[in-house]
């Protein structure tokens, strides 16, 4: 489970990205340990919506839709219209 703020993070641009170039040292033990946590978090499924929004980080989740749904609108992503 992410530590608390870890979705609020996200919000402020904080990159959820583990990709590991060529020049990453192994013999760091540290980074190594973090990129291990990372893997191991982004082998865990994400929860269903239902879940995410009666969970304890159910405010952080609401933020993130509302901050997703907000950009789409914002970028004009679609438009409304009547059903065929």
């Amino acid at each position: 489970r992410p530590p608390p703020g870890y979705y609020a993070a996200l919000n402020n641009g904080e990159s959820a990205n583990i990709a590991v170039g060529n020049e990453f040292n192994f013999g760091d033990e540290e980074a190594l340990t973090r990129w291990q946590e990372q893997a191991m978090a982004a082998a865990v499924a994400e929860p269903t919506l239902s879940q995410a929004l009666s969970g304890p980080d159910a405010v952080e989740w609401q933020e993130a839709i509302d901050y997703e749904i907000s950009q789409l609108e914002k970028l004009g992503t679609w438009e409304v219209v009547n059903a065929p």
